[in-house]
């Protein structure tokens, strides 16, 4: 969508030859300047007609189509930043992933949610170092929801501190790699925060030390740091069992 979006002021170019790709680069940037000032005259529009719209307190209809006329073009811009991102590297602390194991495997047949944050070294380049700790308000074998007056605790505590949510890791009931993969509740979580236009990541655990990070449509890589977690492909780890056990207590 995007792409097409890019090219509404422009010819579809022919297939670019060796050599051309500075050209093709030029023109994307000049689509991409392009989207971004249609989408900033339709945020502005749509503003304007919202409020319009509920100062006249007649026109509750009118206020809500232009919300959401507003939401649709703030979506747009978000998935534009989104797109002109390059991919990002998240270095993981071993440390903070027994955190996470610690916190969210206690209760193996109960799902439950904890939140990670870190440092922005350069925009594309990120670590996870904290794990956060969240009241939930329902939990299952099935789900976990968390306290919403909690989370924005949590969040406001991170924006004091110049930090902000980067990850969020839960647990899956079963065992072995498969367990670790994203249900459609997981797809639509995720689907919602990148497109509020936040580039964050899911981690799911398992109670047999599998841990899964994926993200819908965010390009990301995952570096890690210390002993006692093993790669076993892009995005897919392994806690051995001294973590898993506590054995090492927190020199993961």
């Amino acid at each position: 969508m995007i792409r097409r979006l890019w090219r509404h002021a422009e010819t579809e170019p022919a297939q670019p030859a060796a050599g051309d790709t500075a050209d093709q680069a030029a023109r994307d940037t000049d689509g991409q300047r392009y989207a971004r000032r249609l989408i900033a005259a339709e945020l502005e529009t749509a503003e304007d007609a919202f409020t319009t719209r509920w100062e006249n307190e007649a026109d509750l209809p009118g206020s809500i189509d232009a919300l959401k006329r507003w939401h649709a073009w703030r979506t747009a811009l978000a998935c534009l930043e989104q797109a002109e991102t390059p991919g990002v590297t998240f270095h993981v602390d071993g440390v903070v992933l027994a955190d996470c194991y610690t916190a969210v495997c206690t209760a193996p047949d109960t799902e439950t949610l904890t939140y990670l944050t870190g440092l922005t070294i350069e925009p594309t380049v990120r670590t996870l170092n904290r794990c956060l700790r969240v009241d939930h308000i329902e939990q299952s074998r099935g789900g976990a929801a968390a306290d919403p007056d909690d989370s924005f605790a949590v969040l406001q505590e991170l924006d004091a501190t110049g930090r902000r949510l980067m990850a969020y890791c839960h647990n899956h009931p079963g065992r072995g790699a498969a367990a670790t993969a994203p249900s459609s509740t997981d797809r639509r979580c995720q689907h919602r925060l990148e497109a509020a236009g936040y580039d964050v990541i899911g981690i799911i655990m398992t109670r047999d030390g599998y841990v899964r990070c994926f993200s819908n449509d965010l390009d990301f890589t995952v570096n890690l740091h210390g002993n006692h977690v093993q790669e076993i492909r892009p995005h897919l780890f392994r806690l051995d069992e001294p973590v898993r056990t506590g054995s090492l207590g927190h020199a993961a």
